[in-house]
């Protein structure tokens, strides 16, 4: 059971994760901070650049994802 506010906020979540485009800024659960680099919609996962400098990436799932800011 989740209260009216949770229930809004996750269909929020749920609606920005179906429109996730490239170059957007997100937040893991963990707290991990990316930009979406790619997207496989077949594998459900995302591979977010973590690190500018080094051009370092990981592949995440996207259910991993807690925030998204175009």
């Amino acid at each position: 059971f989740l209260p009216k506010q949770a229930k809004k906020e996750q269909k929020a979540l749920q609606a920005r994760l179906v429109n996730l485009k490239k170059n957007d800024r997100v937040i893991l659960n963990s707290g991990i901070h990316g930009v979406v680099a790619n997207i496989n919609s077949d594998a459900g996962t995302v591979t977010l650049r973590v690190d500018e400098g080094s051009n370092a990436k990981i592949t995440v799932d996207r259910n991993a994802i807690r925030s998204v800011e175009a």
